[in-house]
């Protein structure tokens, strides 16, 4: 094998299933062309469902009962793909060009879960030369239970591939399992983007042993790295990685909105507030800045929030970090209105459109300034200027886990990010996951 698992010792003889299971190509050779069209309709329908979830899982529109039902038509729809394991074969030759991720991961769990390796030998050659099949690939390992994916991920971890150790690393962080040595070697890797995977993954699963590395990482030449040792580092009470992070934020770029999102969270209110008004004095920084003001919460910015709604260019956002900070939803409270004559989606890169984590611009709703006033000053005298709040309610522990059951996505995405700063000895909880993996005892939170 070519970088997949080691054989599965057996202590019985093999049984009719576990010849099946490895010879896929007798078997998928003896599938009906009806039975085969069949499959690869539903292997299509999966692929498209799962390609629609990075939107679906950073929406504003979306709740976690949302989210867990496309999760359940993901799941029957593989699950039941998973039991003709020879169907992973057929997958894996299928030319799919419009959902190739999402056929990456429905192949990846049919084969995971039947132990067909040569199917999995060949999606690992495929990662080694196209790192982009990293998410789908980790996905279908989060989907499985780690009983499932256990030996496999054992064994990546051990193996000197990069790509392979990454993936590993990804899977061991999905489960809330420590890597091992595996991080060790990753944290003092030559290839920054192994590096960065496993400066991400400390603080993920609160790795607090590996404290010092961050320290030490502040000052990496790469910026992935570095931001990631400040994120890592500040997410676990490390003061150090607060002004790294702050950086960041005042740099035009893929890491801004990011560090922001935590740094903020660390502030205190008044610091916060300042911190904002020096990000908006940055030429091309406005989008990052208002989206800030969300991040913050201090209802001492709603005016300004306000102000900032009838640019054109900051409205989509303003708007949308009001309804984070005020518990409002522009859509459910009538709180919309159409797109004004000529408006054109947001040039700015700092806008959030292209960053990492953050929902699409374009699926923001346009606000309707007037009635969004009037909401305000009917609801205003139940926020305390210097109080930070998210959906409405004060940032507080009693409250937070009512957020992550009833918020929809950007709020418990905000929500998971607070509790994790007040809880640094827990992993951090992954709104995007699957939703049976937050229902899980390892994730805490329903």
């Amino acid at each position: 094998m070519t970088g997949g698992a080691p054989p599965v010792e057996r202590s019985r003889a093999a049984s009719p299933e576990d010849a099946s299971r490895s010879a896929p190509s007798r078997n998928a050779n003896s599938m009906s062309a009806i039975g085969l069209k069949r499959a690869l309709a539903a292997g299509e329908q999966a692929a498209f469902l799962w390609s629609t979830r990075s939107t679906v899982a950073r929406s504003s529109a979306v709740t976690f009962e949302v989210l867990a039902h496309l999760d359940e038509r993901v799941s029957g729809l593989a699950f039941r793909l998973s039991e003709r394991p020879a169907v992973a074969e057929w997958l894996l030759r299928h030319d799919a060009p419009a959902f190739r991720s999402g056929f990456a991961f429905v192949t990846a769990v049919v084969a995971l879960r039947n132990g067909v390796d040569q199917v999995v030998d060949n999606l690992l050659a495929q990662l080694e030369s196209e790192p982009a099949l990293l998410a789908p690939l980790s996905s279908a390992l989060s989907w499985l239970e780690y009983r499932e994916v256990r030996r496999y991920v054992e064994h990546w971890l051990a193996m000197p591939t990069p790509a392979l150790v990454r993936l590993g690393i990804a899977a061991a962080v999905a489960h809330r399992m420590d890597p091992g040595t595996a991080l060790d070697r990753a944290l003092d890797a030559d290839l920054p983007v192994l590096r960065a995977t496993g400066l991400e993954a400390v603080g993920r699963l609160s790795l607090r042993a590996h404290l010092p590395v961050l320290i030490q990482r502040l000052d990496d030449e790469d910026d992935a790295c570095r931001f990631w040792a400040a994120w890592s580092a500040a997410r676990l009470g490390d003061q150090d990685g607060i002004p790294v992070l702050g950086r960041f934020a005042a740099t035009p770029g893929a890491f801004a909105l990011p560090a922001c999102d935590l740094a903020l969270r660390v502030l205190d209110p008044d610091q916060a507030i300042r911190a904002q008004r020096r990000l908006l004095s940055i030429p091309g920084n406005e989008g990052v800045a208002t989206a800030s003001a969300g991040i913050i919460g201090d209802p001492r910015l709603a005016g300004w929030l306000l102000e900032a709604m009838a640019s054109p260019a900051l409205a989509r956002r303003a708007a949308a970090a009001f309804c984070v900070m005020a518990g409002c939803d522009l859509r459910r409270d009538d709180l919309d209105a159409a797109a004004p004559p000529g408006a054109v989606p947001q040039a700015d890169p700092s806008s959030g459109a292209a960053l990492e984590g953050e929902e699409e611009e374009d699926e923001l709703l346009w606000p309707d300034l007037d009635r969004l006033r009037q909401w305000w000053q009917g609801n205003r005298q139940a926020f305390t200027p210097g109080v930070r709040y998210l959906a409405g309610l004060p940032i507080r522990p009693e409250d937070l886990p009512q957020i992550l059951l009833a918020g929809n996505q950007r709020q418990r995405a905000a929500a998971a990010l607070e509790l994790a700063l007040l809880n640094p000895e827990a992993p951090v909880l992954d709104v995007e996951a699957p939703a049976h993996r937050q229902r899980g005892p390892s994730q805490h939170f329903i």
